[in-house]
């Protein structure tokens, strides 16, 4: 939560625009604006944020025509004005001063003054007319709610399995599908299948999908994490272009969608199998990265299964084997072929599903299994097995 600074140390004299802010709760919205800065560009303006003071509040925001940030702070403030200043300038003249005390931005002129105690920074400001407009949002577009550590692990779900080749840019976005009461979110990299599936009380409720990209998911879900709420608007149509809106403690998050259409993904995901079996999450994990050292480059790790046991080995007598034992609960069926793995990818999964126990269902060794928990309800982590014979 902000707090509202003091008047008494406001600036006197001049008229011009300032507002006070506690610095700490300044520089953690500058962080959170650098973020939507773009990297690099040839146009100095879209490297600014906006500062904007008006009746006891402090705006400021960014924009790299993908993602836009608002942040809103209370402030103890004199007159109403914008400005637009380097958003990274003005974040490491802050950065050196004292967080536990206020600052003080003065609109001076072509200038924007720092002032806290004896210190007096001055940054240049850029033209505010040739800033682009941020998107807004539509009042009536679907929108939910969900905490914070929710959506950061949806979001990074998403990520760990996306693609990161931008050759084929749909594989690199989180398709998300809303509906009355779901929200769905999927990624995939052709070798595995991230599918997330909470129950959400949507208002305005829509049918909606989209892509966004697992990127920015990711990283806007962090900015986002401790929050005890953040509201999702997924609009399907705000002035011909859709947009997803992420709101929480004062800070607003608009993000653009991939343009890209998804595939059928709900195609892969396995609903008949011959066996399945509980893992203790921790011990499967132990025993692939132990296997793991012994897999070469590009080998699998192969698994056997018996009703009480899953024996996980790679490797072999010519150059080096290792084989490790763990206790498996055969819930039903059996199976009695060997199935290869991707050390890594399993390795993620299990840690995704953030569990003391994994369920695992096998349909046949050339098929995809499933990963999924009890305690991760909606969750499916799927994977595409290696062949044995490479």
């Amino acid at each position: 939560m902000t707090r509202t600074a003091t008047a008494a140390v406001l600036p006197q004299g001049a008229g011009e625009p300032s507002a006070t802010v506690p610095l700490s709760d300044l520089l953690a919205a500058l962080k959170r604006n650098v973020w939507a800065l773009p990297t690099r560009t040839p146009v100095p303006v879209m490297a600014g944020i906006m500062l904007r003071i008006g009746a006891d509040r402090l705006v400021l925001e960014s924009f790299d025509y993908e993602v836009g940030c608002t942040s809103r702070l209370d402030a103890a403030t004199s007159g109403e004005g914008v400005r637009l200043v380097p958003g990274r300038a003005l974040q490491d003249m802050l950065k050196p001063l004292d967080p536990k005390r206020a600052a003080t931005l003065l609109f001076e002129g072509p200038h924007v003054v720092i002032r806290q105690g004896r210190t007096r920074a001055t940054v240049v400001t850029l033209p505010v007319e040739d800033y682009p407009d941020l998107p807004v949002p539509r009042a009536d577009a679907p929108r939910f709610a969900l905490s914070g550590a929710d959506l950061f692990t949806l979001a990074a779900r998403a990520r760990a399995v996306a693609g990161r080749d931008d050759t084929k840019p749909a594989m690199t976005g989180a398709w998300c599908e809303l509906d009355a009461d779901a929200l769905t979110v999927v990624a995939c990299d052709n070798q595995r299948l991230a599918v997330s599936r909470v129950p959400v009380a949507v208002e305005n409720p829509a049918e909606v999908r989209t892509l966004l990209p697992s990127r920015v998911l990711e990283n806007l879900a962090r900015h986002l994490r401790t929050q005890d709420s953040v509201t999702l608007s997924l609009d399907p149509d705000p002035q011909g272009l859709q947009l997803a809106v992420f709101e929480a403690g004062g800070t607003l998050i608009t993000v653009r969608p991939l343009p890209h259409a998804y595939f059928a993904w709900n195609t892969l995901v396995p609903s008949e199998f011959t066996a399945s079996y509980e893992l203790d999450t921790a011990a499967a994990r132990k025993a692939t990265e132990i296997a793991a050292t012994a897999a070469l480059r590009s080998t699998p790790v192969r698994v056997t299964f018996t009703d009480s046991a899953a024996t996980f080995r790679a490797g072999n007598l010519d150059e080096g084997q290792v084989a490790h034992e763990i206790d498996a609960t055969a819930v039903t069926g059996s199976f009695d072929q060997v199935l290869g793995l991707n050390p890594a990818h399993l390795i993620e999964g299990l840690k995704s599903l953030g569990t003391a126990t994994t369920r695992l269902d096998l349909a046949t060794a050339r098929k995809p299994f499933v990963l999924s928990s009890p305690e991760a309800p909606g969750y499916q982590y799927v994977i595409a097995p290696v062949s044995i014979n490479g």
